[in-house]
């Protein structure tokens, strides 16, 4: 028998495996991944179409319309819990759950955190539905096949599969998810909140975004939260009815190059809050961090992803370059609730707006929410359920300009916000700007 003969022959087998492995991961998921589909009421304001076109900002609907988008999810208890993205979800009158054999149930959202694009549904009808476990995210090997299901394009039930790209994707969006799993997994319009599958059948990740530079259509490039974050913010959730932040104290800038090594680059320390964890660890004003649990730190807003990608009270171990020196650091990440500043007791003017507290930033407020932002006013606390959190503002967004007013002082906020209707913010969170519309005082 020829060389090639025996090659084929060797092959004949996983091929065929393989192919039974992945129809054995879909017949088990089709399931339990459900259509979402959503209805959503007017515009909060009449007049909206004609606010968007005066700040040039994206027509959302037309108003007074009642508008519906889709997208995916996936149960994961046979209570008929279901997992989704916040983005699915955001500002639904109602939710209907369609199911791979066409059947059709309500859903409520009982707990959503839109600072990490995840939401949580329940079935209204009681169970046992079917459902899929979530898995270890953390055992995931680039290369590693995986499997998305969801409904793109409203296509029900479609199947795809890809590899593991990468993982620890950070810095891609505003949200503060900074640990995304990359895969080439076709991934569409409608795949959001719907799962990424190892060959076990087991929930490693949530799909939630694509890369695309021109169209809005799968270039190969999607990304999905990972399961390991899934299950600490739907704990916490359901634990706290809210999702803690970690927070070291730090204000840091980006450096590109660190003791005259032009590779290598960091986040310089700008000011250490008093009392926080990075002052009471010994981190120091000009120490360059260089690498949070052995992984490079590209600069100011790396170092704040990959903070924020941490547990509450986990500690992190910082490489620093102290005056030339390499020197190691432990530093425990607390609740920024908890945090050093104490925003209780902020001997500040500060002004309220639709369930809002603003006030102008100083060197602690930046370093208490870990922004680098000279202008604006810095939203310090947002209320659960104010008409501002249900808008999408939350805690630590530096609003910039209302309307066509910059915003230089508080001042500024009382003059432009007061009035009839609503008007847009502008605001900058985690790097990103951004446009929103609250109500008007």
């Amino acid at each position: 028998m020829s060389l090639l003969l025996l090659v084929a022959s060797a092959l004949a087998g996983p091929p065929q495996r393989l192919s039974a492995d992945l129809v054995e991961v879909a017949a088990a998921a089709r399931p339990a991944v459900v259509h979402v589909q959503v209805e959503r009421g007017p515009p909060v304001a009449p007049a909206l179409d004609d606010l968007l076109a005066h700040y040039e900002l994206p027509a959302l609907a037309r108003a007074g319309v009642a508008s519906r988008s889709t997208g995916s999810g996936v149960i994961v208890h046979p209570d008929g819990r279901v997992l989704t993205n916040h983005h699915v979800v955001q500002g639904a009158t109602d939710v209907q759950l369609v199911f791979d054999d066409q059947r059709r149930l309500p859903a409520d959202v009982v707990a959503a955190d839109p600072r990490t694009d995840i939401a949580v549904l329940q079935l209204r009808d009681p169970g046992p539905y079917p459902w899929l476990q979530l898995g270890r995210s953390r055992a995931l090997q680039v290369g590693e096949l995986v499997v998305a299901v969801g409904s793109p394009f409203d296509f029900q039930s479609t199947v795809t599969v890809g590899v593991v790209s990468a993982t620890g994707r950070r810095n891609l969006s505003p949200q503060e998810i900074q640990d995304y799993i990359q895969t080439d997994a076709a991934v569409n319009p409608g795949n959001s909140g719907g799962p990424l599958l190892n060959l076990s059948g087991e929930v490693v990740g949530l799909n939630t975004a694509i890369y695309s530079p021109s169209i809005e259509q799968n270039s190969g490039i999607s990304f999905a939260i990972p399961a390991a974050m899934l299950q600490r913010i739907v704990g916490e959730l359901e634990e706290r009815g809210r999702v803690r932040r970690p927070w070291v104290g730090l204000l840091t800038r980006t450096v590109e190059e660190v003791d005259g090594d032009t590779s290598r680059a960091g986040a310089e320390i700008v000011r250490v809050a008093a009392d926080s964890p990075a002052e009471r660890a010994g981190l120091r004003r000009g120490d360059i961090i260089v690498r949070v649990e052995g992984d490079p730190v590209t600069g100011e807003q790396d170092l704040r992803a990959r903070v924020l990608a941490e547990e509450v009270g986990v500690p992190l171990v910082f490489d620093v370059a102290r005056d030339g020196v390499p020197t190691r650091i432990e530093v425990s990440p607390i609740d920024t609730v908890d945090g050093g500043v104490g925003l209780d007791q902020l001997r500040m003017p500060t002004s309220e707006w639709a369930g809002a507290l603003f006030a102008e930033p100083d060197d602690e407020l930046r370093a208490h929410f870990g922004i680098a932002e000279e202008r604006g006013l810095i939203a310090v606390r947002v209320e659960r359920g104010s008409e501002a959190a249900r808008l999408g503002l939350t805690a630590g967004d530096v609003v910039l300009q209302v309307g066509r007013t910059r915003l230089d002082g508080l001042a500024d906020l009382d003059r432009a916000a007061t009035g009839e209707g609503h008007v847009g913010a502008k605001l900058v969170r985690a790097g990103q700007t951004m446009w929103i519309i609250l109500p008007a005082r």
